[in-house]
């Protein structure tokens, strides 16, 4: 009787050990799970007007949060694959920040309904009202938020002219409030309306 008693009460110290140990675990060491974005590529438009060293483009975005609900705090779009792309005589880059997105604008394509010439027009008067700052997106958890991005961009400035704007190598890199980076490649189809 004396070593059944034995084994139950060294059985009871071991699990209370246990349980004491893994609550200490869960408590002070385990990290919480790191929240995250999918971020997808849904349609991206790229058109030249004549020459290749003025463009515009649309890229309409999906992003859902996970773990958590987050923010966007910025986004860039970057060309890995050139590194002089935006350049004023000595200062070179390859890549812009977008400021503002079009919430209303998702899936049309509007390249097809407005010129070059009437986008800007579009964007920074019509559609004046349903622009969204960029910090201003919030993102409630597992919630798919759709958007467009929609600019229009110049090539490199050079004494005499402008270098032409590539349509490949680019990237979409969402920097949301945890100072995380989340990218997706870029591919554009390219139109002439």
């Amino acid at each position: 009787m004396q070593i059944t008693t034995l084994i139950i009460a060294v059985a009871g110290l071991a699990l209370s050990l246990v349980n004491t140990l893994t609550a200490i675990y869960k408590e002070f060491f385990k990290k919480p799970p790191k929240p995250y974005l999918d971020v997808y590529c849904d349609y991206a438009y790229w058109r030249y007007p004549h020459k290749h060293n003025k463009t515009q483009c649309q890229i309409d975005l999906t992003v859902v949060p996970h773990v958590q609900a987050n923010m966007v705090k910025k986004i860039t779009f970057i060309n890995k694959k050139h590194s002089e792309v935006f350049t004023a005589f000595d200062d070179k880059s390859n890549y812009v920040h977008f400021y503002k997105i079009e919430e209303n604008l998702y899936g049309e394509k509007i390249f097809s309904k407005h010129s070059f010439a009437r986008l800007k027009e579009l964007i920074t008067e019509t559609n004046k009202a349903n622009r969204k700052d960029v910090r201003n997106i919030n993102l409630p958890e597992n919630f798919a938020y759709s958007f467009t991005l929609c600019e229009k961009f110049d090539g490199a400035r050079y004494p005499d002219s402008y270098e032409d704007l590539p349509s490949d190598g680019w990237h979409i890199q969402i920097l949301d409030s945890y100072n995380e980076v989340f990218e997706v490649p870029i591919e554009f189809e390219l139109t002439n309306n």
